[in-house]
């Protein structure tokens, strides 16, 4: 598996900055800083760095150099397990930031890694943590975005962690729905960029697990499934079968 360090591409010895009319990293800060709050803070962003699927972004044990958003692509964050085993934590999307593992440690404790063709912009974390100083304003976007995701990651653990199997997939299915929703994308007609092994990763299931529940949900004309595409024709009939 190729390895693309990009997290060191955004030190200042790194090669110029381009360009990027639909920065994600951008649009993260728009709106909450002034003009002039708003060019600083874009004259050190890195834009548009291309990671190639099953590239890394982020390797267990590399030192913090860089905190990232994705611009595009989904990646997924993976822990080694106490058997040895790769154990998915996350799927991120465009607007997402990566790289925050690092900053109580200086290291990174988990991989990153594309599923499909991606990119980011991202900044040098020094520079960032010297901006978040100077900038009251960003330092308390930054810790609404950590609170924020925070919240998410409870509220989804706490609802997968009281659910049957079954249930488990019908609320990843909704969770990414919302979450296409939310930057454009449709929440019916889902492209799913992750296998089914790894949505078992994630969810804490086998593969057959998966394989059978979206069977049923198809069945049940609840889903549509064409490869790793899925249409949401009923959420109440989702329900109704995962609880059955």
């Amino acid at each position: 598996m190729d390895t693309v360090v990009v997290a060191g591409d955004f030190r200042a010895d790194a090669p110029p900055r381009v360009n990027c009319p639909n920065c994600a990293f951008g649009h993260w800060a728009s709106g909450n800083l002034t003009g002039l709050e708003a060019k600083r803070f874009n004259d050190h962003i890195f834009h548009g760095r291309s990671i190639k699927r099953h590239d890394y972004v982020y390797r267990t044990g590399a030192p913090l150099r860089s905190v990232c958003v994705i611009n595009s692509g989904v990646l997924k964050t993976c822990v080694a397990s106490c058997n040895g085993k790769a154990q998915i934590t996350g799927f991120s999307l465009r607007g997402d930031m990566i790289g925050l593992d690092a900053i109580a440690g200086g290291v990174h404790h988990s991989n990153t890694i594309a599923l499909e063709d991606s990119s980011v912009c991202g900044i040098e974390y020094s520079c960032f943590e010297q901006l978040t100083h100077d900038i009251p304003a960003l330092q308390h976007l930054f810790n609404q975005t950590m609170s924020a995701e925070i919240a998410h990651a409870h509220d989804l653990m706490t609802s997968m962690g009281a659910t049957q199997a079954d249930e488990r997939i019908v609320i990843f299915l909704l969770d990414l729905s919302n979450r296409f929703a939310a930057i454009g994308r449709s929440s019916v007609r889902l492209r799913l960029p992750m296998g089914r092994q790894e949505i078992g990763e994630y969810l804490g299931l086998t593969l057959e697990t998966v394989s059978r529940t979206l069977s049923r949900l198809q069945e049940m004309d609840a889903i549509t499934i064409a490869g790793k595409d899925i249409e949401i024709k009923n959420v109440l009939r989702m329900w109704q079968t995962a609880q059955t």
